[in-house]
């Protein structure tokens, strides 16, 4: 079927998180992970689906801390433009969904969501190809590392699947 819906992990630059001594320690955690769901080709006005947990403040408003337990929490977006996240360095693809898939059905169901998690839950609804977990994490990494200490050009989507993008 063309033009299915893709199923990215998504990752995100941590600020100095994300850098030298801080990402040898910190490991997976130096970047943002989130889940997006987007066309093959984006344009503006398309819709573009994205997950994720986070700590920091809860909405961002006034510039006070609505979360100042830094308690986790789940977020959807449906209105996202990809194309201006600043941060996102980059995407693997891990799967497609078909066109036809409501929408509410592409959203996680529970609040607790947790990024390995997600691969169970993006398999089990059929969304995900399968694949080793901890090999995923490791490619993924050694791949945004690439991309950011600009090793060698990579692209900004890194193909996981079996399947042609």
């Amino acid at each position: 079927m063309h033009n299915k819906l893709r199923v990215f992990v998504s990752l995100h630059h941590r600020g100095q998180l994300s850098l030298a001594y801080n990402r040898e320690q910190l490991g997976s955690a130096a970047y943002h992970w989130g889940i997006l769901i987007s066309p093959k080709r984006w344009y503006k006005g398309e819709e573009c689906y994205y997950f994720d947990v986070t700590d920091s403040a809860c909405p961002v408003l006034n510039r006070v801390d609505q979360n100042p337990g830094h308690m986790w929490y789940f977020r959807a977006n449906t209105d996202l433009d990809p194309t201006t996240d600043a941060q996102l360095l980059g995407k693997v693809m891990i799967g497609k969904i078909s066109r036809n898939v409501p929408t509410r059905q592409s959203e996680p169901v529970s609040n607790r969501f947790h990024f390995r998690r997600g691969f169970h839950w993006n398999r089990n609804a059929g969304f995900a190809d399968e694949f080793d977990g901890n090999q995923f994490m490791e490619d993924s990494l050694a791949w945004v590392d690439m991309r950011l200490k600009n090793i060698e050009p990579t692209g900004n989507t890194l193909n996981y699947t079996k399947r042609p993008m």
